[in-house]
């Protein structure tokens, strides 16, 4: 099971949203300007969930796993054109082409906080000192960066929101559980956030309204003006993942898809290309691409 980090990262530039979403949030029942503070212990059933209209097309594996264990974790550059992705356990950095071919090492160590910045180069995050690390894609460091500050943030458990520079951050989740990840689109209308125990929510930014709760996720991805959310629902028996399929809501048909209901594959850590139309994610040690449908 992906082991998720405490705190969200925001190197590569997010798509831009547009009124889409905001139209989907106050036609969806659960986002009432009048509405008090939203509380994740709100909304408990999920969106009907449609298992067989909408599948993953073109599949292809692009990376094939290898004698070492194959690779792990894709993530795609701001371009689209490359792919980092890293070794089991995080081990490594390497960059492929989103086409395949083979992976080029970049640099060893833990790559567990390693992220495109929007300039296409790679940060390794430290959150021990606030630093951001840039390295080339030759391996030589390019400078060190302060992590900025977030407009959307954890603290205690709960996620918090910033509507403005300066503004006082708007709580968005309740204490019922351990919320991490938070997520949220760029013009700040919606924010997507996981609970540890419960699963995936979505909700109004300025904290009002209730959540929509999605079911288990992890590995969440805003499509292009906020049209859907892409995210994975992963499940292990202790030992091996038993469970793992693509999800994807429509914001604007409140409906939920799974597009790997129809396959086999147990899949794991997708990511979103910059255009929205491909994704990429690890199965057995192989890394895959696929358009969405």
């Amino acid at each position: 099971m992906k082991h998720l980090p405490a705190h969200s990262s925001r190197f590569a530039a997010a798509t831009a949203c547009s009124l889409t979403l905001v139209a989907a949030f106050q036609g969806a029942g659960w986002a009432q300007q009048d509405s008090p503070t939203s509380t994740a212990s709100v909304s408990t059933e999920t969106p009907p969930l449609d298992a067989t209209s909408r599948q993953l097309a073109n599949l292809k594996v692009i990376v094939p796993k290898d004698a070492k264990g194959g690779f792990i974790a894709p993530r795609f550059a701001p371009d689209g054109l490359q792919l980092l992705v890293s070794r089991p356990g995080h081990q490594g950095i390497y960059v492929v082409p989103a086409a395949g071919g083979t992976p080029r090492r970049v640099t060893l160590g833990n790559a567990y906080t390693a992220r495109w910045t929007k300039d296409g180069l790679i940060g390794l995050r430290d959150l021990e000192s606030n630093e951001v690390r840039i390295i080339r894609l030759d391996g030589t460091q390019d400078h060190v960066e302060s992590i900025p500050a977030d407009a959307v943030y954890c603290d205690r458990d709960r996620v918090y929101a910033v509507p403005a520079a300066g503004a006082t951050p708007v709580p968005v989740s309740d204490a019922s559980d351990r919320f991490i990840e938070p997520k949220m689109c760029p013009k700040g209308k919606g924010v997507a956030y996981i609970g540890v125990q419960t699963g995936l929510y979505l909700s109004r930014a300025d904290g009002t309204g209730k959540p929509l709760f999605l079911g288990r996720g992890e590995d969440v991805s805003w499509g292009p003006e906020a049209a859907f959310l892409l995210f994975a629902r992963t499940r292990d028996d202790g030992h091996e993942v038993v469970e793992g399929d693509l999800f994807y809501y429509d914001t604007r048909g409140k409906a939920l898809y799974n597009l790997t209901g129809q396959t086999d594959l147990l899949l794991k850590s997708p990511s979103l290309s910059p255009d929205g139309k491909t994704v990429a994610f690890e199965a057995d040690g192989a890394i895959y691409t696929a358009t969405l449908p």
